[in-house]
C-alpha cells in the first residue's frame, strides 16, 4: 500500500489522488515511494487502486468510451434540471421570491455552461454511427430542456435563450437525420 511505503497517512494519499494540497515533505515521501519526481506527482496524481486498470485489462474501445461519456453527460444535465426544479418548488412553496430569482439566474448559468460544454466537447461527425448519434442527440435534448426551464423561470435573457434553443433544435434535427430517427 502506498501510504505504508511512503510512511504517510492514508488520508494524505487520498488528498494527493484528488489533487489537493499536501505538505511538501509528504509529497516528497510519496514521490520517492513511487520513484518519480515531485513535478511528475503534481502532473499525474496516483490513481486510486480501485480505478487503476489491472495489468491484464484491455483498454476501453474509443467508440464505447465516447458513448459512455455522452450517456454520463446527458444524465448530469438531466440531474441538474431536476435539482433546479426541486429548488423552484421549495422556494415557490415558501413564497421566497428572492431565492426564486437566484435559482432562475443559476438555471441560466447552468444552461449556458451546458451549451458551452456541448459546443466544445460533443462533436457531430457525419460518419457517426446511429447509436452514438442517438446519445449525442440526448445530450442536445438535455441542453434544450435546460434552456426551456430557464425561459419558464423568466431569467431576463429571452432573446439569447431563444437563439441558443433554436441552435440546439437544429443540432438535434441533424443528429436525428444521422441516427436515422424521425
Amino acid at each position: 500500500m502506498l501510504a505504508e511505503a511512503a510512511h504517510v497517512g492514508k488520508s494524505t494519499v487520498v488528498r494527493v489522488e484528488l489533487g489537493a494540497d499536501v505538505r511538501p515533505t509528504s509529497a516528497a515521501k510519496i514521490a520517492e515511494a513511487l520513484e518519480v519526481s515531485i513535478a511528475d506527482l503534481q502532473e499525474r496524481p496516483p490513481v486510486p487502486k480501485a480505478d487503476a486498470p489491472s495489468s491484464g485489462s484491455v483498454e476501453e474501445d474509443p467508440v464505447e468510451e465516447r458513448r459512455r461519456e455522452l450517456r454520463d453527460t446527458a444524465e448530469r444535465f438531466f440531474e441538474a434540471q431536476d435539482l433546479l426544479n426541486e429548488w423552484v418548488e421549495f422556494y415557490a412553496e415558501a413564497e421566497d421570491q428572492q431565492r426564486l430569482e437566484q435559482v432562475a439566474d443559476l438555471a441560466n448559468i447552468v444552461s449556458f455552461g451546458a451549451a458551452a460544454y456541448v459546443d466544445e466537447e460533443v462533436d457531430l461527425v457525419e460518419d457517426m454511427d446511429a447509436e452514438t448519434a442517438k446519445l449525442a442527440m440526448r445530450v442536445a435534448h438535455a441542453v434544450s430542456r435546460l434552456f426551456d426551464f430557464s425561459e419558464r423561470l423568466g431569467t431576463g435573457h429571452h432573446d439569447e435563450l431563444a437563439g441558443r434553443r433554436l441552435k440546439y433544435k437544429r443540432v438535434q434535427n441533424k443528429r436525428r437525420r444521422i441516427a436515422g430517427v424521425g
